[in-house]
């Protein structure tokens, strides 16, 4: 039994670590930055190690065991993303007989592989999303691929480096988004092999969870949908995907089940699914924690956490169930999104939850606190609002109730745009796509009005499953539109505040 861990995150996800290892019994150490130092995560940790923040700290896999070790850590939790993908951490954790939350050296060496898995996955007699051969030159690479594959998607060979993914639209632009791929690519692990994928406006994005043991035992649940993406960060989740019937849900968990079946995988991970004009292709593999864990413990009862905690203590899973539940997640990020989701700076302020959370069945959950000023490095995430029920119609309406009593002083943030975007005919109507918020964005299509419960909602260009139709004009930037004035209220409470 773990009895002491390590982790060396900050933000949200550190947040939800510490207290499901709180409610485990298990004491918790928290490697941070100086500036993370006085945050929610450093308090709820037992213990807490100051580094100075530096790319070479996060990802030198040495300098994270030697703080474990240090600290009589006898686990190692990497959190998601480019460290939970690592094969070198997990394979230093096994040297040094530490548990490693996460799969093995070897079964990471594979899975990490972006390329690789697309070929598994192709073999497995999956659909996959056309991608072309391992990239090293950006001459030859568009000599060869890039006319057959525009749009396209530039991405490093090795997962876990989501900012290094780089969207090119036009010809022009490939060589400076290819070197751009290869440098994000080599900083976060010293390798610049890319390659590309197609790219489909208009497209769709499903996030499917899952959990392989030992025995070989293997779970697949409901999808997430994960369209609502800004700059490949997600904005808002919800699960089930509205637009995926029960009958293609079945089939495709069950094309996903044999095709984990054929791999040598133990853990907990996701699968990245493209849904366009009615074809399923396969995006990518993430081999850690999925986006969502608390969406998901929270609408169907399941908490991915335990059972990453039992998979690595090598005990069995007993059978996993789930209710037909409807769940949305909508993300707060400190940003003014009406300047181009610019950093809003500032020391953190009051949160006002003028709402009723048991009635709504709606959390607000913030790893920050008041008064604390977040660095620019650690990210501008604030907290996000969940919220379940069986009924999406009903969830979606507590979702808005609960939105509009909500308030966060002290800084600019995205909660009017999150009213917006949930507000939205796109969202209800479950045609949101991957390139909606970038492309609204883009033109500057949006104009605001109220309603009669004086919610701004979201009209502009109308992007049905990726078919531009007719756009409004857009609105007139003069001192009576409903926009500036709108906005210029907002700052003045903010500032009052």
């Amino acid at each position: 039994m773990v009895k002491k861990v390590l982790i060396p995150n900050q933000g949200e996800l550190s947040a939800d670590l510490l207290g499901f290892f709180k409610t485990r019994g298990v004491a918790t150490v928290l490697l941070c930055a100086a500036e993370d130092s006085c945050s929610l995560p450093a308090r709820m940790a037992d213990c807490v190690l100051i580094h100075e923040y530096s790319q070479t700290m996060v990802t030198e896999t040495s300098n994270i065991v030697n703080a474990a070790l240090s600290s009589g850590c006898d686990g190692i939790h990497p959190g998601s993303g480019f460290l939970a993908s690592d094969p070198a951490l997990s394979r230093q954790c096994r040297e040094n007989n530490l548990v490693f939350f996460g799969a093995g050296p070897e079964q990471l060496d594979a899975a990490r592989d972006r390329f690789r898995m697309m070929k598994a996955a192709t073999e497995a007699g999956l659909e996959t999303v056309p991608c072309s051969e391992v990239c090293y030159n950006a001459e030859l690479a568009f000599s060869k691929d890039a006319k057959a594959f525009m749009p396209c998607l530039i991405r490093p060979v090795y997962a876990g480096i989501e900012s290094g993914t780089q969207v090119c639209l036009k010809t022009a632009e490939f060589k400076e988004k290819f070197l751009q791929a290869q440098k994000e690519s080599f900083r976060s692990c010293g390798r610049q092999d890319v390659f590309l994928s197609a790219y489909y406006p208009g497209a769709q994005l499903i996030e499917v969870p899952f959990v392989r043991q030992a025995s070989g035992t293997t779970y697949v649940f409901p999808e997430m949908n994960v369209s609502a993406l800004c700059r490949f960060r997600k904005i808002a989740i919800e699960t089930p995907a509205p637009f995926i019937s029960r009958t293609d849900r079945s089939e495709l968990l069950d094309r996903l089940n044999c095709f984990l079946e054929k791999l040598d995988f133990t853990a907990v991970g996701s699968l990245e699914i493209i849904v366009f004009k009615g074809k399923y292709l396969f995006h990518d593999f993430k081999p850690c924690l999925p986006t969502g864990t608390l969406l998901y413990l929270k609408t169907y009862g399941i908490d991915l956490r335990d059972i990453q905690l039992q998979i690595s203590q090598a005990a069995p899973v007993s059978r996993v169930y789930w209710p037909e539940n409807y769940g949305v997640e909508l993300r707060v990020f400190a940003e003014d999104w009406q300047e181009d989701f610019r950093p809003s700076s500032g020391p953190f302020g009051e949160v006002v939850r003028a709402f009723d959370q048991i009635t709504l069945g709606v959390d607000f959950i913030t790893p920050r606190l008041q008064g604390y000023r977040q660095s620019p490095i650690l990210g501008s995430f604030i907290g996000k609002m969940l919220a379940s029920g069986s009924e999406r119609e009903k969830v979606l309406e507590n979702t808005m109730q609960a939105l509009a009593g909500l308030r966060i002083c002290g800084q600019l943030n995205t909660c009017s745009f999150l009213k917006n975007l949930a507000g939205s005919r796109y969202f209800r109507e479950g045609i949101l796509t991957i390139d909606f918020i970038d492309q609204l964005l883009k033109k500057k299509v949006f104009r605001n009005y109220l309603d009669g419960a004086e919610q701004a909602a979201l009209i502009g260009a109308a992007f049905a499953c990726g078919e531009e139709k007719e756009k409004p004009a857009p609105a007139k930037k003069n001192s009576s539109s409903v926009w500036n004035v709108m906005g210029r209220l907002a700052l003045m409470n903010q500032r009052k505040l």
